[in-house]
């Protein structure tokens, strides 16, 4: 069987690891990039008041953080690719240099390294801060690759179907879905996957013939397209 290559991003948080321990998982046997951005202003708070009290020329603070800073990313990446290590992934880690928009530039990655999965934590964060402020969220937007999300926090049912339970994938009969079901059957062969149709009036397409099919009715209150 060919190991499957995912990108996982890192940032250092325990639901970025969570995210690393959840996918493996789901996908045991992968290599896997573990992926940290090194973000201005490089280097965190604590450690810019200890080199700013360490140095008295702007010049050599600079480098000092740069210096501080790079070998702080590394170390992170580390963390994250010791976390995949011990979840069974061959892990390696890249560390790449950033300057904001990271759910973007995790994208451009994936699109240069074109892993079969994207990994990424989700801090559970709601409304317009899910919308307009997530890392996740950008780059599930903008990815060209097949993306996990993993909710963070998890309760305990649901680390316990992760090894076996059943894959969900939403079915309407258009072109997307239909891309999603041959991307979840060739990451997840061998495993029970269920199509979940909302009915809402419109006809659904049919499924493939050897997949089963749940059709559950529009929750009332709730417009079309947000079933």
């Amino acid at each position: 069987m060919t190991m499957l290559r995912v990108m996982a991003g890192y940032d250092g948080s325990i639901a970025a690891g969570e995210a690393i321990g959840v996918a493996a998982r789901l996908l045991p046997r992968a290599h896997a990039w573990i992926s940290y951005l090194w973000v201005p202003p490089f280097a965190d708070e604590a450690m810019r008041r200890r080199l700013w009290h360490g140095t008295s020329r702007v010049d050599e603070f600079v480098a000092a953080v740069e210096r501080e800073g790079s070998a702080e990313a590394a170390r992170i990446a580390g963390m994250g690719a010791a976390l995949a290590g011990a979840a069974g992934w061959e892990a390696e880690t890249l560390v790449e240099r950033g300057y904001g928009g990271e759910g973007a530039q995790l994208a451009e990655l994936a699109e240069k390294l074109e892993p079969d999965l994207l990994v990424l934590g989700s801090r559970g964060l709601g409304g317009a801060h899910a919308v307009l402020g997530s890392v996740s969220d950008m780059a599930v937007h903008y990815a060209p690759r097949p993306a996990l999300v993993v909710p963070h926090p998890l309760l305990v049912d649901e680390h316990a179907t992760v090894a076996d339970g059943p894959v969900l994938v939403g079915w309407d009969g258009s072109a997307g879905a239909r891309q999603a079901l041959t991307v979840a059957q060739s990451l997840f062969d061998g495993r029970r996957i269920l199509l979940a149709a909302v009915h809402d009036g419109v006809p659904t397409e049919p499924p493939p013939a050897d997949c089963e099919l749940l059709t559950v009715d529009r929750p009332a209150g709730r417009p079309a397209g947000r079933g």
